[in-house]
């Protein structure tokens, strides 16, 4: 026969667990679960890439010649080689053309050819602007300006190649009625841009002005001096034939701005 304690002791130690258990199975909780409780493991974030400073954008040349600071220094190159062209052959052209055989008269009648159309041209252009229904717009007013570098550059390449009477004549004819158109246009340009480095445009326009008189026959007798009559007017159609280059790729790069602008204002 088995002693009773040793069983008595034996459910007395197992009735707690059995209790245990069967409260967590009233609950609804498993009992395998309430053994052990592992920790989340937290899986630490990578870090993002540090994102680089964006690169300044790069200007090409038509971004260049988009900007005011093309515009308003092209015009005023223009007025500065205007005035040049006007003034660079006085030092020599009286006595070139004595040498040819030029009487006084005529000498002073090519030197005042510049006036006679530049005065008709003037009233033209007077009369053109008072009749316009709209204004110019930026690319139009660059087409105009690099017109009238080309006919400068031009007519002085035409003097470089046959320095006669006639066709001096002929071209200080042609350059007064460009002149107006010049001044015109130079003028409308630099009063519709902002300034440059703090100093109005029309102001850079009226310094083209005042450089060019005093270069202008600096320029025309060096230039006499190292390399004859035909020297002065190779270099200055260059120059203008490069000022022309530079206008026209202004109104290049503006052709897409006025091409919205005008489908803007069309009905």
């Amino acid at each position: 026969m088995l002693p009773v304690a040793p069983l008595l002791l034996a459910a007395a130690a197992f009735q707690p667990l059995a209790v245990s258990n069967a409260a967590a199975t009233s609950f609804g909780i498993n009992a395998r679960r309430l053994s052990v409780a592992r920790p989340p493991v937290l899986c630490a974030a990578a870090p993002a890439p540090a994102e680089s400073a964006p690169l300044p954008p790069r200007l090409g040349l038509l971004e260049l010649a988009r900007g005011n600071t093309w515009r308003v220094i092209a015009a005023a190159l223009l007025i500065l080689l205007d005035i040049t062209f006007y003034t660079f052959p006085l030092p020599f052209l009286g006595d070139y053309l004595l040498s040819t055989g030029t009487t006084p008269a005529q000498v002073a009648n090519l030197i005042a050819a510049f006036t006679y159309t530049g005065l008709v041209a003037g009233l033209l252009v007077l009369v053109r602007e008072l009749k316009r229904a709209q204004p110019r717009t930026q690319r139009q007013r660059c087409v105009s300006l690099a017109i009238v570098a080309f006919v400068m550059a031009a007519v002085s390449a035409a003097q470089s190649i046959a320095p006669t009477y006639p066709v001096l004549f002929g071209c200080r004819l042609v350059q007064g009625g460009a002149t107006q158109l010049a001044w015109s246009s130079a003028l409308a340009t630099a009063a519709s841009l902002n300034p440059v480095a703090g100093i109005k445009a029309t102001a850079w326009v009226m310094a083209g002005n005042s450089l060019g008189e005093v270069l202008g026959p600096q320029f025309g007798a060096t230039l006499f001096t190292r390399g004859g009559v035909r020297l002065p007017f190779a270099v200055a159609s260059a120059l203008a034939a490069s000022l022309a280059a530079a206008l026209g790729l202004a109104a290049a790069a503006l052709a897409e701005e006025d091409g919205g602008t005008s489908r803007r204002l069309r009905p």
